[in-house]
């Protein structure tokens, strides 16, 4: 619960500092890696399904374990995303933006 409200506090303040624009660009950057191996799991969960229907079994397990392994970076680059939205929310506040 308090990590939610200085989030949201922060966000806030970047929001009042920066404007509705600077929020979505820092936004922006914290986001893009997140969606790009967020369509990357899904690309190899969807290659394994069909692997497992029209190739070997061996081949779908192959492709399920690095949808596996995109599984396990999507969080690991989640928690990296929000460290650096809340490090650029704190040295916006030590420059005094917000």
């Amino acid at each position: 619960s308090d990590a939610s409200s200085a989030l949201l506090g922060g966000a806030a303040m970047v929001r009042n500092g920066v404007g509705v624009l600077g929020l979505l660009a820092v936004l922006a950057l914290c986001v893009t890696p997140y969606l790009t191996l967020g369509f990357h799991y899904l690309f190899y969960r969807a290659a394994a399904i069909l692997a497992q229907s029209y190739c070997s079994k061996s081949m779908g397990s192959v492709l399920d374990c690095f949808g596996d392994v995109f599984a396990f970076l999507l969080g690991m680059v989640g928690t990296a995303s929000l460290i650096l939205f809340v490090s650029v929310i704190s040295m916006m506040k030590a420059v005094g933006v917000g």
